[in-house]
């Protein structure tokens, strides 16, 4: 960490983003996310939260890459992030990629509450290639 940037500051910076965040100012949450991220790039709540913030933007790879880091770096699996991977890879216009994501929510997640929308995505997703196709 920066010389004087202690714990209890990164949190205060947190909770100022995350104040701007759940107002909808996502472009203030978003320069706090990013530094938080810069200098504690190991914390799973700053990925997933600057992820979050970039989705909107339609910044799909950067909040892909973001959740994917974020997930890696969590100890317990977290299916909402590999669910919020998919609506990145569905922004991005990477179908396959988006399917690939759901599946694996549905094969290996407990949660039936993540999984009915995964299963969704999927249904969605098979009724508009079947329509295009």
């Amino acid at each position: 960490l920066l010389h004087g940037l202690t714990p209890d500051i990164l949190d205060r910076i947190y909770a100022y983003a995350f104040d701007y965040h759940e107002k909808g100012n996502i472009t203030d949450a978003e320069i706090y996310y990013e530094f938080l991220c810069i200098y504690a790039f190991e914390n799973h709540e700053y990925l997933k939260d600057f992820a979050s913030v970039c989705q909107p933007k339609n910044k799909y790879q950067q909040a892909y890459d973001l959740y994917k880091l974020s997930y890696n770096y969590f100890p317990y699996d977290d299916y909402s992030v590999i669910y919020r991977m998919g609506q990145c890879q569905i922004g991005a216009k990477n179908i396959d990629n988006a399917m690939q994501c759901f599946y694996h929510i549905i094969n290996n997640c407990e949660d039936d509450s993540v999984k009915s929308k995964a299963q969704a995505y999927i249904e969605l997703l098979n009724d508009n290639s079947e329509d295009n196709g």
